[in-house]
């Protein structure tokens, strides 16, 4: 295939490629342009000179990006010829220790990302524009290749300049909850082709940052698409679903393309497809996910990202053999919940855009105290000199790992003059680094105890700054307190259900000075804490204030009271099989089948190990009278439909599956349990499935607590 690619640094060839996609769809969708079309999806658009995502230069490069239009621009603009100096990008050889030679490979990427900047998507978004439409998408990022050639584009900010939104995806399992619990490839051992090596730092930490930065930095929107779920496998469900929103939330991302749609079933096109012709035993449950994704989509749109950090991009270092630690930077950073955007070396050096005033970094909306260098070695001399005026301007410069110690093009005198002003620290020493000169995290908590797995980000909508708090531990809750400035209102906004409610507060200090916002997180569990700096309608605010009696809620807001007594419940049975994929007479004898058996995960019992659909379970209580109870069915595989007394309660597609129980007449009670699994049991044959299936069924442990008599607490 490599063969078959185009020159994407020929703008004569881009203006081509023009001409037959994008004209011809102008001529032949008309009646929809502009409406219905808003414009064009660029889909993990790269060099793809040749097969890897992990190798830049070296002995194992195969090939280089080459025209002859590098040949005479590199000439114009660097006074040298690059083939006399070619075998560097291979190998420095003794050349390289002979004074005078030339920095050969980052004036190529250099000039070569430039080329394709502006020969390629400059010059497609330029058509949109002027033709009433919008340019959207993404490059290929994986594994580092974003600043790679090969499956990349050499110097991501470059490439994405020229999109209307900021833009990445997932697939192949690339994020994954349960990659805290067992290694990847353990359990997905097919795409071990897929990766050169395992990069999941820069997947969990880096990758969502990098398309927020091109957002609120270079684009100057609040819009960050991802395209997500992409070859997941039919494994995929709600339950993981809900879990990669939140960590799409708490990485700024509000503009979702979910994957994929299609109308086929069994499609084998990278799979999950969500309505699958019908066949898709979630499907019914879908909506609650995607309300649950619009609700806080729309909590971080058209708002204002606070972050006080900004990492300095290294991809110039990178290219010139430097170690950067980028991504070992974003996850220091995101553990110590610090929030921050990546800074491409372009946009310091360019003053027009980039100010300093105040000792500050402003950029459009965004506003940064701090410049952390990643590991940071090579700069251009630009850039330096931005960063030296920082510094003297009062603004903190922390390198990480190592010295600046050369430089790109320029004089090398006059960069050292700028390194006694940067300081420099390990990424343990980080945290307390920013700390010690004045930057909070995100959110400043009352305890010191860490917890890594807890994500925080922060938005300002007029008066109102909204912070989203998500757990993304799959094993234990969080349970924290979280300072809140005098004078403001908090309330908590429920994305699951769109509940609004004023927070209960309480003093910090023994002298009753301060106040804090307790918290308890549950795995799964996330929510949004919107802070007043001015007062609400009183009577809007009383409404909310009605909430705080309840005894407990969803995200497990800690509102005080004591277990009275719990009771776990083992006698469950199967009563009922349903599923899509199954007729009348196949229905039939899997009920007869699974008639009576118990709790665990069904996938174990021969006649339902590849059963993909709904298993009722039932169990009959006394209940008594005035009594509050809560039901905690613990794990589930993986949607729990409940009702009790007949009575319907809201269905719960991930944990904690938990619920108050209604109030209900004294006496004999039946509760009923349908859980729905995924299709990954029925469709084990498929190219992106897991080695095993999820578990399916009522997991447990169950329990039914007494919480004492309604109306006390």
């Amino acid at each position: 295939m490599f063969d078959q690619m185009v020159d994407y640094l020929d703008p004569a060839v881009t203006d081509r490629f023009i001409a037959i996609t994008y004209e011809e769809s102008k001529k032949r969708l008309a009646p929809y342009w502009g409406t219905t079309l808003k414009g064009f999806f660029g889909d993990e658009t790269s060099f793809e000179n040749f097969d890897s995502y992990d190798v830049l230069f070296g002995e194992d490069t195969p090939c280089l990006p080459w025209t002859r239009r590098l040949a005479e621009k590199f000439r114009e603009e660097y006074g040298y010829d690059l083939l006399d100096w070619a075998d560097l990008l291979w190998s420095e050889g003794a050349a390289a220790d002979t004074e005078g030679w030339p920095p050969v490979r980052y004036d190529y990427m250099n000039l070569l990302t430039r080329l394709f900047s502006e020969g390629f998507f400059g010059r497609i978004q330029a058509w949109c524009h002027k033709n009433g439409v919008s340019f959207i998408g993404h490059v290929i990022e994986d594994n580092r290749a974003h600043m790679h050639h090969g499956y990349g584009v050499g110097h991501f900010f470059r490439a994405t300049r020229h999109f209307d939104m900021g833009g990445y995806d997932f697939v192949l399992r690339q994020l994954d909850s349960e990659q805290k619990r067992t290694p990847y490839e353990e359990r997905y051992p097919q795409f071990k082709i897929y990766r050169d090596e395992p990069y999941p730092t820069f997947f969990h930490f880096t990758l969502p940052k990098l398309a927020q930065s091109a957002a609120h930095l270079e684009l100057g929107t609040d819009l960050v698409m991802c395209e997500n779920f992409g070859a997941y496998g039919w494994d995929l469900g709600l339950r993981e679903m809900k879990w990669l929103t939140d960590w799409m939330t708490a990485r700024g991302t509000n503009w979702y393309v979910p994957h994929a749609f299609s109308p086929l079933f069994p499609d084998p096109d990278c799979p999950p497809h969500f309505y699958a012709n019908g066949r898709n035993p979630q499907w019914p449950y879908f909506r609650l996910w995607a309300d649950y994704a619009n609700r806080s989509c729309l909590l971080l749109k058209d708002a204002v990202h606070v972050a006080p950090i900004a990492v300095l991009y290294p991809a110039e270092s990178h290219w010139c053999g430097d170690r950067d630690l980028l991504d070992e930077t974003c996850r220091a950073l995101t553990e110590h919940q610090y929030d921050y955007d990546i800074l491409s070396c372009d946009l310091l050096a360019d003053s027009a855009r980039c100010l300093i005033e105040d000792g500050e970094l402003r950029i459009g909306r965004e506003s940064f105290r701090a410049i952390v260098l990643p590991g940071v070695e090579t700069l251009p001399l630009a850039a330096a000199r931005r960063l030296a005026e920082f510094a003297s301007a009062g603004g903190i410069v922390l390198e990480v790992g190592a010295h600046v110690a050369k430089e790109c093009r320029g004089l090398q005198e006059e960069l050292k003059a700028t390194l006694p002003v940067l300081d420099a620290v390990t990424l343990e020493e980080l945290p307390d680094a920013l700390s010690e000169r004045g930057i909070e995290p995100t959110a400043v908590r009352s305890g010191d105890q860490p917890y890594p797995d807890l994500r925080i980000c922060r938005y300002r909508h007029g008066d109102c700054d909204v912070l989203f708090f998500s757990n993304e531990g799959v094993e234990s809750a969080l349970v924290d307190e979280w300072l809140v400035p005098e004078g403001v209102v908090a309330e908590l906004w429920h994305p699951m259900d769109g509940r609004i409610e004023a927070a209960r507060l309480h003093s910090a200090g023994a002298d009753g000075s301060g106040r804090v916002l307790p918290l308890r997180l549950e795995p799964y569990e996330a929510v949004f804490v919107v802070l007043r700096h001015s007062p609400a309608d009183p009577a809007d605010r009383a409404d909310r204030a009605a909430v705080v009696g309840a005894k407990q809620n969803d995200v497990g807001v800690l509102l005080g009271g004591t277990a009275e007594e719990t009771r776990l419940l083992t006698d469950w049975r199967m009563t009922g099989v349903s599923s899509p994929l199954k007729n009348a007479e196949e229905l039939a004898r899997l009920h007869l089948a699974a008639s009576g058996i118990g709790m665990g995960n069904w996938l174990n019992n021969p006649e339902l190990a590849d059963f993909s659909g709904t298993v009722v379970y039932e169990t009959e209580l006394e209940l008594e009278p005035g009594i509050a109870y809560t039901l905690d069915l613990g794990d589930v595989g993986e949607i729990a439909d409940v009702s009790v007394g007949g009575e319907p309660l809201a269905p719960r597609i991930c944990p904690p599956y938990r619920w108050e129980l209604p109030s209900l007449p004294a006496g004999n009670v039946r509760i009923r349990v349908a859980v729905t699994n995924t299709l990954g049991a029925a469709l084990r044959d498929e190219a992106f499935r897991r080695s095993t299936p999820a578990p399916s069924g009522l997991l447990g442990p169950v329990n039914l607590t007494i919480r004492g008599l309604v109306g006390h607490a």
